[in-house]
């Protein structure tokens, strides 16, 4: 059971990290998109 449980929440760790980097990734490229806009006008 234990190793049942240790295994749900590293796939749960897993998931809430990769939508964290993918939430990370989106807003750099947001931010440099808008600082590479406002430099070519």
């Amino acid at each position: 059971y234990i190793l049942v449980t240790f295994l749900l929440v590293g796939q749960i760790a897993l998931l809430i990290l990769e939508s964290a980097v993918a939430m990370i990734q989106s807003y750099v490229f947001a931010v440099l998109s808008t600082l590479y806009s406002s430099e070519v006008n």
